[in-house]
């Protein structure tokens, strides 16, 4: 078993390959030595699970992603709603709220690819 960019998909996310076996030799569907895109869920899911990588990526989302999310969400409620209350400054709170959004949003997607890369 190995991993290579599926060129159905993106080539962000791997496709799981496997050796020609019996049945599609037999069927006319592959020629033998080619490798073929697996697709059995289960075989799918136990490789995606037994690879390196997908635990870096368990690892940011368990306990990395809430740290930020919770520092985050304590700094909305008491700084970011108490300057929306004085109502001056809140175009630029509301400004910075959106750009941590878009930080978190851009740190969570360069986790996966890198996890999958």
């Amino acid at each position: 078993m190995r991993w290579k960019y599926s060129p159905l998909l993106s080539s962000q996310f791997p496709s799981r390959y496997c050796i020609v076996a019996a049945p599609e030799l037999e069927s006319g569907h592959a020629v033998i030595g080619e490798e073929i895109m697996e697709t059995s869920f289960y075989r799918n899911a136990y490789s995606m699970f037994t690879y390196s990588t997908y635990f870096q990526v368990l690892f940011y989302f368990l306990v990395i992603k809430p740290a930020i999310t919770l520092f985050f969400s304590l700094f909305f409620l008491i700084v970011c709603v108490t300057l929306l209350v004085l109502v001056v400054p809140a175009p630029i709170v509301l400004r910075v709220c959106r750009g941590i959004g878009k930080w978190q949003a851009v740190v969570a997607v360069e986790v996966l690819i890198v996890g999958v890369k």
